[in-house]
């Protein structure tokens, strides 16, 4: 559920008055763009739509390949269609039908890499396809991940964005802090060091929620995760519409407790922050 302050409640407010300033300023916007210049490591981009959204989707995979040409680094999009496949997407799409979200994106990545071993594995990040960068891009996600030692991330929201809880708004003048907490969507990425880590995920919710719980198990083994302040998206539909809202919120709670979490809400602690400031992430090597 979401979780305060409201659209057009006083904190609300706030939070668009100083997310604005830091536009204006533009001091992440600045340093998240100077630290990505350069070699960037190489991206796998699964994403699960409906046919409904296939322009925003063509969008994003577009994107996504320029950028990786522009850098001169690989990029590559595998998609499923939960209903009909889209035309325009027939070049990434790998297969249609419902299934479990997390299930359906481990099996995309089974596809585009296998089990990694003949070469070097990718950057992974999971998109919904309801979900547009206000700020930046995967390719600047995954390039802050690798410059500032990150192993699992989300990017924040835009305050404009459909958000569940407000500890994931884009916060000013900040590239990104480690936290316990990284939220299972709508954007979610994996260094190769936790790909090995955090696979396979184990079964819980058909929307993945508490998974959070799962990668904050192996943050505490010596990964790093991290919301990602200086990319920030706006998530255009409600998050979890699609399901059982009850049922899978039982599922989640189920999950947490074998994680010893009661509720996800109790991993949102910020461990570090890397302030616009600072060229480099101040937290030590894990």
């Amino acid at each position: 559920m979401r979780v305060l302050p409201r659209a057009g409640s006083p904190a609300a407010r706030a939070v668009l008055t100083v997310r604005a300033a830091g536009q204006r300023l533009g001091i992440t916007a600045a340093l998240s763009a100077r630290l990505t210049r350069g070699p960037r490591p190489p991206v796998l981009m699964t994403l699960v739509y409906r046919r409904a959204g296939a322009a925003l989707v063509e969008g994003l995979v577009r994107d996504l390949l320029a950028e990786a040409r522009a850098a001169g680094s690989s990029a590559r999009a595998v998609l499923w269609a939960l209903d009909e496949p889209a035309p325009q997407l027939a070049p990434w799409t790998l297969g249609h039908g419902p299934g479990a979200r997390l299930s359906l994106h481990e099996r995309m990545r089974e596809h585009a890499v296998g089990s990694g071993e003949s070469g070097e594995l990718p950057y992974w990040v999971i998109s919904d396809d309801d979900v547009r960068y206000s700020r930046g891009s995967v390719g600047q996600l995954v390039a802050l991940m690798e410059k500032g030692r990150i192993d699992v991330a989300g990017p924040a929201h835009a305050a404009t964005s459909e958000w569940n809880h407000s500890f994931t708004l884009a916060r000013p003048f900040t590239v990104a802090r480690s936290s316990l907490f990284v939220e299972t969507g709508p954007v979610l990425a994996f260094s190769p060091r936790a790909q090995g880590r955090v696979l396979p995920f184990p079964e819980g919710s058909a929307a993945g929620w508490g998974m959070e719980a799962h990668w904050s198990s192996r943050t505490q083994e010596g990964l790093r995760s991290a919301i990602v302040d200086a990319v920030a998206v706006d998530h255009l539909v409600p998050m979890g519409g699609s399901y059982d809202a009850v049922a899978e919120w039982e599922r989640c709670r189920a999950f947490t407790r074998r994680y010893g979490v009661e509720d996800v809400s109790d991993l949102k602690q910020v461990v570090g922050s890397w302030r616009a400031w600072q060229p480099v992430a101040p937290w030590p090597t894990t």
